[in-house]
């Protein structure tokens, strides 16, 4: 038999969100996996190239405890971040062809 070896408050939390719904906890751990996938997206040569040609918003270049910090302060709201990171996709996906399928807004 193995053991999980994720924490047990990770295990309730994951749990606990009807299907359909997006907690807090959940929705901070995918927009941190999406910032990393844009951060390695944006190493690429064609990204960067991409970057200069069109001004990216602020909240994209926050690391993690940053945008944390902004959402608790409500300083910034969790749509702002997703349409941010959303936009983000829209200027570098061409280039960099990292997503296969996004839904449209």
């Amino acid at each position: 038999m193995t053991q999980s070896t994720e924490h047990p408050a990770t295990i309730e939390a994951q749990s606990t969100a009807p299907i359909g719904e997006i907690d807090r906890r959940r929705f901070l751990q995918q927009s941190i996996m999406a910032a990393g996938s844009i951060l390695a997206a944006n190493s690429l040569a064609g990204a960067q190239d991409a970057a200069a040609q069109a001004p990216a918003s602020e909240i994209v270049g926050w690391d993690a405890n940053t945008l944390s910090g902004h959402i608790k302060a409500k300083q910034v709201s969790c749509r702002e971040v997703m349409e941010a990171y959303l936009a983000q996709i829209d200027r570098l996906n061409p280039q960099v062809n990292a997503i296969v399928a996004l839904q449209d807004r």
